[in-house]
């Protein structure tokens, strides 16, 4: 059970390794056994707030709810996917806080935008990653090694992947996306959208990212009508802002 849509590997070792059982979390999730049993078998999918709720029952780090938030997105999201080619990987990184580094000169600010912000973006003035430097109010310190020069908070209404308005999605605005690879970008009339990008031969195709039954919506190569701009995800983090 590598590969689950609820990260039930994980789930069984974590309990296991609190000598912990099946009932046990019937009992903290309100629900009943044979419940636990169906999102054993992957016929319901958890949501956030039942996630959470394992996480503290069972005491969770940072590092285990990375790989288990990775997992599961990507097995999630693999319902979006097309024949035309490998999806790449998305990467999750949990956060809690905002870092507070003791030599902040060690760390990389990155300009935070939000989607009114990224809707006011004109991209034939400048480049994404000068107009979020020069218009954002908040900036989030990552290590040098992070990937990502402009950061995007996730409305919580968007309910993206079901992480109640806790993300903020890495962009690269140095480059264009590879087939496979989710974006974010704006249609011209102004509506932020987040999909999975595809490309082949002669087309683009923009998947949902998540959800089965989607209708694919696909645009000609060198027109685009829809998209202003559209730019890569590098990678997803999960934190608590400040207001």
């Amino acid at each position: 059970m590598n590969d689950h849509v609820n990260g039930w590997g994980l789930i069984e070792n974590w309990l296991k390794a609190r000598h912990c059982r099946q009932i046990d979390l019937a009992r903290v999730l309100a629900i009943t056994p044979s419940a636990v049993t169906q999102i054993k078998k992957g016929e319901i999918v958890l949501h956030s707030e039942q996630i959470e709720t394992i996480f503290d029952y069972l005491g969770v780090g940072d590092e285990e709810r990375c790989k288990f938030y990775t997992q599961i997105f990507n097995v999630r999201m693999s319902s979006g996917a097309t024949d035309q080619g490998k999806r790449k990987r998305f990467i999750v990184n949990v956060q809690e806080q905002v870092p507070r580094p003791l030599v902040e000169s060690l760390w990389r600010a990155v300009p935070l935008l939000d989607q009114t912000e990224l809707q006011c973006y004109r991209p034939g003035q400048e480049r994404l990653a000068d107009y979020a430097s020069r218009c954002a109010e908040r900036h989030l310190l990552f290590a040098p090694n992070v990937r990502g020069d402009v950061a995007f908070q996730v409305n919580a209404d968007r309910q993206l992947l079901d992480v109640s308005g806790k993300a903020v999605l890495l962009l690269d605005s140095s480059r264009e996306p590879q087939s496979g690879e989710i974006i974010v970008g704006c249609q011209v009339g102004g509506s932020i959208i987040i999909k999975r990008y595809w490309q082949a031969a002669d087309t683009v195709e923009l998947t949902p990212i998540w959800g089965p039954g989607h209708r694919r919506h696909q645009e000609a190569v060198g027109q685009k009508p829809e998209l202003a701009w559209f730019h890569p995800v590098c990678e997803m983090r999960l934190m608590v802002l400040n207001a």
